[in-house]
């Protein structure tokens, strides 16, 4: 049992839908590391730091712009990271580091240039409220007898986001239903709108139970988890009856299956 955060995009008239974005390409990226002493991940404005050789501070942010080539690469670059920690966190994460950081952003490169990034933010404070409305209004009673706490997703402004993944899996039929739910009451909510969902992205936390002990709070993938589900099925598989199972293909499981493997939940069979 776990609660499950998901990525679905909301059509049918998001609000944002004429915010300009950026220019240049999308890309995957790192987060620019943190000053010394800081619990990580906050960004300086790049003039307060050490001392250069000839006794002026260093820009940071200059540097890192140097280094991608142009400030609309380095903006999207954070936009591609931002966007993936955003929707790969746990459910009720805390995204006020990453507000700060949006901030000075602003200061260096311009409201009109950072505004994709904080839309984005604005979805996930937004999804978070949805969220509660709906859990209050379900009280979290669960479907079919499954223990699959309520869903929390995270809506996106399609046109703020970089591309989404559009991979797909065989999702769990209690998931697929507490999802149908969540659709249906987020449609009473939100009309005309309706999600598409992105089944690929998001954060699963499980408690995987054994006979002799549990192991609570693993966080993983919404796949990963569904691949550890088919084991509550049947107890052996092979990995090509596995991967038709979850309509995946062999290499994608493989590379998924390494998760479990290597914390010894599932083991290969002589």
């Amino acid at each position: 049992a776990g609660a499950a955060a998901a990525a679905a995009e909301a059509t049918g008239g998001a609000a944002s839908a004429d915010l300009p974005l950026p220019d240049g390409e999308i890309g995957p990226g790192r987060e620019p590391a943190p000053r010394q002493g800081d619990g990580g991940g906050q960004l300086s404005d790049g003039r307060g730091g050490e001392e250069a050789a000839d006794g002026s501070s260093p820009d940071v942010l200059a540097i890192l712009v140097n280094i991608y080539g142009s400030k609309a690469l380095f903006v999207n670059e954070f936009r591609s990271m931002l966007a993936d920690k955003l929707l790969t966190s746990a459910p009720g994460s805390d995204t006020e580091r990453d507000v700060r950081n949006v901030e000075l952003l602003k200061k260096r490169f311009g409201d009109v240039a950072m505004q994709a990034c904080e839309v984005m933010l604005t979805d996930v404070a937004e999804s978070r409220r949805l969220s509660r409305t709906i859990s209050r209004h379900f009280s979290n009673a669960p479907v079919g007898g499954c223990e699959f706490s309520m869903i929390d997703a995270t809506v996106v402004s399609r046109l703020c986001w970089p591309q989404l993944p559009v991979e797909t899996f065989e999702l769990p039929p209690q998931l697929t239903a507490e999802m149908a739910r969540y659709e249906k009451q987020y449609m009473h909510l939100r009309a005309p709108r309706k999600l598409v969902w992105r089944p690929t992205l998001g954060c699963v936390t499980l408690d995987v139970q054994f006979a002799d002990r549990t192991l609570e709070n693993v966080s993983c993938t919404p796949l990963q988890a569904t691949i550890l589900l088919k084991f509550t099925d049947q107890p052996r598989w092979t990995l090509g009856e596995l991967a038709t199972a979850l309509r995946v293909d062999a290499t994608t499981l493989r590379r998924r299956l390494a998760f479990w493997l290597n914390r010894g939940i599932v083991q290969k069979a002589a």
